[in-house]
């Protein structure tokens, strides 16, 4: 008898709490769409209400499948309970995760349990502690130097911007706004992706709106990754990856980029050989940070050929330097496409197999608005939207209605050019101009760039002193050149740069030795004082071999 209650109450239980679950959801839909209809968007309100009714659908049936589970005989003592794909026993342990094989082998392979409870320090493996930005922030503030190592612009946004933002607050966008994305935002993004990729986005199955890119890109490894996976990443690759990998308890793997020709050339052939049946992602970011590489329509297809071979395998867009593209090498069509960038989930066959991840903060310069976003395919989006309500209810409400009309008057003539995004690649193409001149004024090589706002230098040509190679720091206790040549320039001569060896593995740091990387989003008498300092500085160290 007591077993038979219990299994009642069991039963019991799930109902209540799937019940729970349908009217927070349903009140979540009618609250959302009470936002659209007093902004008098009837079509969005009917869409939210109506697309409750799959949920209850699917909840019924999920009943079904309980009931039909709990029916079976078990001559188990502890019964099964079914729902949601898996089944689960009295203690909890589902009977999936019990026959895993990699719950069986984990510990041997991975160096890990499927199960073990590790803590946030153990899975970053050593990425704790001092950081290259914690350093060389501090260099900063204790030297007055000038800042060209971080990536954001030292002047103000654009007047529209700052009116949107001044607008959205006037106007009384105080409160939470949908979690998944504000409905004016999805709305208007999805207009636009509509375009960019050619084909129809639904607003609010297939995007979802993040605090930031860095949320956007954690979400995305988060809802795809198991242990175990492997994901790819092409380095120099911006170090938030590989944290972010780790902390999904998934294992990165690096294929390098190798500096031939003052280019950064990419190798096929050797990714191919890196992607095995154990890949669950390759990371993609075009343009490319800290490189400024944009890669060609050739080399996104051959991935795409790669990904094909692969149906495991999902591709992590990174691309939130889309607008500020230099060159124009391949499809960039304006008013389709953002001038010079191939989206890559616009490839055949690749809108299924691509989480795209964006943000305002790079094209509009206000990094600290923190609004990203992922555009991907309802069977992604689905598990990025179940996520966010236990990271923040949402994004900041006053920042995301700003940015519906930041984004739509961008597209609108400025300052005499066709619209905010021509002037902006105007204005960064100039300034890469005047920063490559004046690191070769300095003595310092710049790799090609295509996009972004970061320029590599190639260092070879000038000394770096000796006390600076022979002594460790807390972020990098085995002294590189490239580390070493920043200090220096930073201690001795006031100007602040970013060593490349932490876009490296440790195996391919060897690569990063001769290489610095600059950024030149910063107003044009900032970047001509630091150029000013540093040609002083080569001038007293230049290698004979140079002049």
């Amino acid at each position: 008898m007591d077993k038979k209650l219990r299994l009642c109450f069991s039963v019991y239980a799930i109902l209540v709490w799937q019940l729970s679950c349908f009217c927070f959801d349903f009140n979540q839909r009618i609250f959302h769409a009470s936002l659209l209809s007093k902004a008098g968007d009837a079509p969005s309100f009917t869409k939210l209400i109506l697309s409750t009714v799959p949920s209850l659908i699917g909840n019924k049936e999920k009943n079904k499948n309980l009931s039909t589970s709990l029916k079976s005989k078990n001559s188990n003592p502890s019964p099964e309970i079914c729902f949601d794909g898996g089944c689960t026993n009295s203690e909890g342990v589902t009977q999936e995760e019990n026959s895993s094989p990699l719950a069986d082998n984990s510990t041997k392979q991975f160096g890990f349990s499927y199960h073990e409870k590790l803590s946030v320090t153990e899975r970053l493996e050593g990425w704790t502690g001092p950081t290259v930005w914690s350093e060389f922030q501090g260099l900063a503030a204790e030297t007055g130097g000038i800042n060209l190592g971080q990536g954001y612009p030292n002047w103000e946004p654009p007047d529209f911007v700052v009116a949107a933002a001044k607008r959205a607050v006037s106007e009384g966008f105080h409160q939470y706004t949908r979690t998944s994305g504000h409905p004016q935002l999805v709305e208007h993004l999805a207009q636009r992706y509509s375009r960019h990729l050619g084909r129809t986005i639904d607003p609010f199955n297939e995007i979802a709106i993040t605090i930031g890119a860095s949320q956007a890109l954690f979400v995305a490894f988060q809802a795809i990754l198991q242990p175990g996976d492997e994901v790819v990443l092409l380095e120099p690759f911006f170090d938030l990856y590989i944290g972010q990998i780790r902390l999904a308890r998934a294992i990165p793997k690096f294929v390098p980029l190798k500096p031939q020709n003052g280019r950064w050339e990419f190798d096929a052939d050797v990714l191919r050989a890196a992607v095995t049946e154990k890949t669950r992602a390759i990371v993609i970011n075009t343009p490319h940070n800290p490189t400024g590489k944009v890669f060609s329509i050739e080399e996104l297809q051959a991935i795409a050929d790669i990904v094909r071979a692969h149906p495991r395998a999902v591709v992590i867009s990174d691309e939130v330097y889309k607008y500020i593209v230099h060159a124009e090498p391949g499809d960039g069509i304006e008013g389709a496409h953002p001038a010079g960038h191939t989206h890559f989930a616009n490839l055949p066959g690749m809108w299924d197999r691509t989480i795209t991840v964006s943000s305002a903060g790079k094209s509009f310069s206000v990094t600290g608005w923190g609004i990203g976003w992922v555009v991907c395919p309802a069977h992604f989006t689905k598990e990025i939207q179940l996520m966010l309500p236990y990271m923040q209810f949402c994004a900041s409400t006053p920042m995301q209605e700003a940015m519906v009309h930041v984004l739509q008057q961008a597209d609108e003539p400025y300052k005499g050019f066709e619209s905010y995004y021509h002037w902006m690649r105007h204005e960064y193409s100039d300034k890469k101009k005047l920063m490559e001149a004046g690191l070769r004024g300095a003595g310092i090589i710049p790799m090609e760039a295509q996009g972004g706002f970061f320029l590599i230098g190639e260092t070879t040509a000038i000394d770096v002193p000796k006390v600076y190679l022979e002594k460790g720091t807390p972020a990098m206790p085995e002294m590189t050149r490239d580390w070493a040549f920043c200090r220096w320039m930073a201690l001795e001569h006031g100007v602040i740069a970013i060593p490349t060896s932490p876009f490296f593995s440790k195996p391919n740091r060897y690569l990063a030795g001769n290489y610095v990387r600059f950024a030149f989003c910063k107003k044009d008498e900032t970047i001509t004082e630091a150029c000013q300092k540093m040609k002083i500085m080569a001038a007293e160290n230049l290698r004979t071999v140079y002049h």
